[in-house]
């Protein structure tokens, strides 16, 4: 029950700037003498410091109270594959410290690690900190994952790293726990806690692969062992493009910002990235305009089949580097409209993700600090 009550303290402060005591007891229904001294407990852990007394019109000034949001540190690492993205948060979720770097598809597990471990050690000596600050680490692959232990089972696109020890290895260098999660389902949290109001969403990550993070009353549907939305394998294409996985048609093989830089080069078109066609759709070259035209169809067809499935009508695509004036993005929604016109007469909320490509590690933190600040079960003896 103390551990229980501690948590309801821990979470107005961390839901308020700052908070007198009286707003703790309204935010919490504890007693004063509860809350006093559970505030006391975590003033003397460091986690909570007093600022000062509120301005009132009479009578005593009450004191404010508030997080000590630097008394602990997480790190989220986001794999794409090349890029890599590394961020350390404070428990409020602010960000200290951001990198990105790049790995070859052919590097070894144990190579990769090691990058990860020597920015996590460049970070803590760069935030002037030790390890023991470090609450957790939290790794998003492109992967299929168990989350029961905690590995990923099958990287298609990184053939070199299946089964390696990834968690073990990074815990056993910096001491902190490590868990690994599908990288879609951690973007997803992250951009789900930058909307307000919106308990149920679908988040559509577009990159070197596809995935989906599905939300449910502002909780991450998981599944069995951690692999739900694991819409980029799925036939889109009976007999479609050969895909990194073995089968043929699949979502990513045809929509990912890999496919779109094939079918442009195949089409007779230069050797340009994902971000020069879309530079050249804008400016109206035609070839540009009719790849992403019909891999915008094509993706919309798969975004309609999922908002039919789950009966969510807030999707969020992620990771797109266009906005929603971009002839891509466009073509998108305008398929998910033709394909839901005889499904329903409400109209989905089809939008791009507000996450930059050097907040995409903000999962893993959120994750690591949805653990930390999570209810204690209460069982009875």
């Amino acid at each position: 029950v103390k551990k229980a009550n501690s948590f309801l303290v821990l979470n107005a402060m961390r839901n308020h700037a700052s908070i007198t005591v009286e707003g703790v007891m309204d935010a919490t229904g504890l007693s004063r003498p509860t809350v006093l001294s559970i505030l006391k407990k975590l003033i003397d852990d460091d986690l909570v410091t007093p600022l000062g007394t509120a301005q009132t019109d009479s009578g005593r000034h009450p004191v404010l109270y508030a997080l000590n949001a630097t008394r602990h540190f997480v790190v989220g690492i986001d794999v794409d594959g090349p890029p890599i993205n590394l961020v350390v948060a404070d428990l409020s979720g602010a960000v200290h410290y951001s990198a990105t770097w790049t790995i070859s598809l052919t590097e070894p597990g144990e190579q990769i690690a090691a990058h990860m471990i020597a920015e996590i050690d460049r970070a803590v000596k760069q935030l002037g900190i030790k390890h023991d600050k470090l609450l957790g680490i939290a790794v998003g692959l492109p992967a299929v994952v168990d989350i029961a232990a905690n590995s990923a089972v099958r990287i298609s696109r990184l053939p070199n790293w299946n089964n390696f020890a990834l968690a073990e290895t990074i815990a056993q260098h910096t001491g902190v726990k490590t868990y690994i999660r599908n990288d879609a389902h951690l973007l997803g949290i992250a951009e789900h806690s930058m909307l307000a109001g919106t308990d149920n969403t679908l988040y559509v990550v577009h990159r070197s692969g596809i995935g989906m993070s599905i939300m449910i009353g502002n909780q991450p549907y998981e599944g069995a062992q951690g692999n739900s939305g694991y819409v980029g394998h799925t036939t889109l294409v009976v007999g479609g493009n050969a895909c990194d996985c073995g089968s043929r048609g699949c979502f990513e093989a045809h929509c990912s910002k890999r496919a779109i830089v094939r079918t442009y080069a195949e089409a007779g078109g230069d050797a340009l990235s994902y971000a020069e066609i879309l530079n050249r759709a804008t400016d109206r070259e035609a070839l540009a305009a009719q790849v992403l035209e019909e891999a915008g169809s094509l993706f919309g067809i798969a975004v309609s089949n999922l908002i039919k499935t789950f009966e969510i009508y807030t999707v969020i695509l992620g990771d797109m580097a266009c906005d929603e004036q971009h002839p891509f993005f466009r073509s998108i929604a305008l398929s998910v409209a033709q394909n839901l016109q005889n499904y329903t007469d409400r109209k989905p909320c089809i939008q791009i993700g507000g996450l930059s490509d050097k907040d995409f590690g903000l999962g893993g933190c959120h994750l690591v600090l949805s653990k930390y600040f999570a209810h204690p079960k209460l069982r009875l003896q």
